[in-house]
């Protein structure tokens, strides 16, 4: 048996990269027992292939490269075990956040598939819809730092010329809705009823245009400082990036 095997053979049976392994010895988590001073060529001793073995399984189960050097410098069977146990912690806090990310993309594409199925061009329906909850935001600026804008499909209040945002809560109650309730936001409710729906088909700097023609079709064009025009947006600037294909559906609450 070999007492030193080049980096080349040592890439080869770990079937890595020579570069992987030329950043390890960078890090200090794997540094060749001898080096050339002339060549600068790299070797290790045969048993440093159990210190790469071990190096590989901590990135297998997701240690990050700088806490695998903490590991390496371990010396005692308990701390060992406790930061086995710390990273398994952290490994199911991700999963659990993974989880919840996945239930917003799936709710996001749902709700696109169902609605898309209403969408109509230059007329006015009319649906009865259920109750559904919303948490106001506020100002359109406020949106960008709410994590619910990202969560959710936006929802806006016009009354006259002025607007108000929120998100509307497509899955209440439901795993995401837990955490707003842990943090205490508030839900409002639409009431359930009729509703007039014209949509919106554009950028939203063009959405008094069709809020008109429903106000219009409503013959509510004297009430319009008064009448609250809901907006919810179905494909937004999350799914497209040319403003011409957004859509929204514009409601009035009629009883």
């Amino acid at each position: 048996m070999k007492e030193y095997i080049s980096i080349g053979e040592l890439a080869s049976i770990f079937d890595i990269s020579v570069q992987l392994l030329r950043h390890y010895d960078k890090v200090g988590v794997l540094v060749p027992e001898y080096r050339d001073q002339k060549t600068g060529h790299r070797k290790y001793r045969f048993d440093q292939m159990y210190r790469l073995a071990t190096i590989r399984y901590l990135r297998k189960v997701g240690y990050p490269l700088e806490s695998i050097k903490d590991f390496l410098a371990i010396n005692d069977f308990q701390k060992a075990i406790s930061s086995m146990r710390g990273h398994s912690e952290q490994l199911k806090k991700e999963y659990n956040e993974l989880l919840i990310t996945d239930n917003i993309i799936q709710k996001k594409l749902a709700f696109i598939i169902q609605e898309q199925q209403n969408i109509v061009r230059d007329q006015v329906i009319y649906k009865n819809i259920p109750g559904r909850y919303f948490t106001l935001i506020g100002e359109e600026t406020s949106l960008f730092t709410n994590e619910l804008f990202y969560f959710y499909p936006t929802i806006g209040f016009y009354t006259g010329q002025e607007k108000k945002f929120g998100a509307y809560l497509l899955d209440f109650p439901d795993a995401i809705s837990f955490s707003i309730s842990a943090n205490n936001i508030e839900k409002t409710m639409l009431p359930a009823g009729e509703y007039a729906c014209y949509y919106h088909f554009g950028p939203y700097k063009n959405i008094y245009d069709s809020i008109n023609k429903l106000l219009e079709h409503e013959d509510m064009t004297d009430k319009a400082d008064v009448i609250t025009v809901i907006t919810i947006n179905i494909i937004d600037q999350f799914i497209v990036s040319d403003p011409g294909k957004y859509v929204s559906e514009l409601r009035i609450f009629k009883g």
